[in-house]
């Protein structure tokens, strides 16, 4: 399987047997600051090759187990871990405001990275 996006190490993992959508996250080092846990791409391919996608929403999954987002793998899928919109708006502030500023930003202003 393979694993993407906002998580701490992507990259591809073998499929365990069983192994559902929050293990393969777990296995690849679990999700990073800025991850949507509501919006987790499933893409899987049909017999014919065809790529098909599904929304998962792992935050339901991780307080209501049995709700059903929390699916089993199968060999060859990806998951993509998308980012928060926050992560685009922080990312504009430190190019725009914190590295175009004439005089140093810091110690007046602080943005974590």
């Amino acid at each position: 399987i393979y694993v993407g996006g906002e998580v701490a190490h992507p990259g591809a993992f073998p499929l365990l047997p069983g192994m559902t959508v929050l293990q393969a996250i777990s296995t690849a080092g679990g999700f990073c600051e800025y991850a949507n846990i509501k919006k987790v791409v499933l893409v899987r391919r049909d017999a014919c090759g065809v790529a098909h996608s599904e929304t998962l929403n792992l935050k339901t999954a991780l307080t209501h187990p049995d709700n059903g987002q929390d699916v089993a793998l199968v060999a060859h899928d990806l998951l993509v871990v998308t980012p928060k919109k926050v992560k685009d708006t922080n990312l504009w502030v430190r190019h725009y405001m914190q590295n175009m500023m004439p005089v140093p930003f810091e110690p007046y202003m602080v943005i974590p990275p």
